[in-house]
């Protein structure tokens, strides 16, 4: 699929894998390596998102939930908060993560959006240990450049609930040392879990509410919404601008759902 999409991918002998890695567990049976895949500290991407959104003038209102869509004649003109009051608007995006489709207005367009957990472990190490970040079937390893490895991860379906589990920290140790097995001399120094934005079909949502004409999705990004964040951006820009998308949005069209076309996926089923 990479290959496909116009990446670099090598394939590695176990020899040639653990020279590159060597905390590679010697049990591999081969590796693909993708040298131009890149990483990001998403923290700080998401501070840079927000800084360079207010210096174009956006503003923020922290702590506002909003409750629902307000709706008259067919046509968003705000968004009700749960204090009540309304903020208006002639654009409405719905990008609310997990919490999409708790925003009230838009059940006609009949799409589910849930929260998938997921658990991350975090190490103490040298920068540079690990070299490329680690992908197993099981679990993934990646570093910071101040040295900080990270394990992970699971999906679980557990609702709104961001607790770390006993049996998660298990299954991602489990994986972990799995994959490199001298993680397990590591210190240990932090867990969290966070929650992945998934719609019934495991894709992205991005377009049009098929309802309400002024109602944009930008939601449902599941395990990519890093990596998807910057065209994402892009294109729901473009069309609030009136302008064509730089790419072709009819795989994620929010349509998909009220039509029948998207075909749903059970988060045990998939891999």
């Amino acid at each position: 699929m990479a290959k496909r999409g116009g990446g670099d991918v090598e394939e590695l002998t176990p020899r040639e894998a653990s020279k590159l890695t060597p905390l590679l567990s010697t049990q591999i049976l081969g590796a693909l390596y993708m040298p131009t895949n890149w990483r990001v500290e998403n923290r700080k991407l998401t501070q840079a998102y927000i800084n360079a959104a207010i210096a174009k003038g956006a503003k923020f209102r922290e702590g506002a939930r909003v409750d629902s869509i307000e709706i008259a004649a067919g046509r968003a003109t705000g968004v009700r908060l749960a204090d009540g009051s309304l903020e208006a608007g002639d654009i409405v995006i719905n990008a609310a993560g997990s919490w999409a489709g708790e925003i009230r207005g838009l059940e006609d367009d009949r799409i589910r959006f849930y929260p998938v957990r997921g658990q991350i472990l975090c190490f103490d190490g040298r920068p540079g240990l690990v070299g490329p970040s680690l992908f197993s079937a099981n679990g993934i390893i990646v570093q910071r450049r101040d040295g900080r490895i990270l394990a992970g991860s699971v999906f679980e379906e557990a609702g709104f609930n961001k607790s770390v589990t006993l049996d998660g920290i298990e299954r991602v140790s489990r994986a972990a040392k799995t994959l490199a097995p001298s993680l397990a001399s590591m210190p240990f120094r932090e867990a969290w879990a966070g929650l992945r934005p998934a719609s019934q079909d495991l894709l992205p949502v991005l377009g049009p509410s098929p309802t309400v004409g002024n109602v944009m999705y930008a939601a449902g990004h599941f395990r990519s919404g890093i990596l998807l964040s910057a065209i994402t951006g892009e294109v729901i820009a473009d069309l609030a601008a009136g302008r064509k998308a730089s790419i072709d949005l009819a795989p994620f069209a929010p349509s998909r759902f009220r039509d029948g076309t998207a075909r749903p996926v059970k988060l045990a089923d998939w891999k």
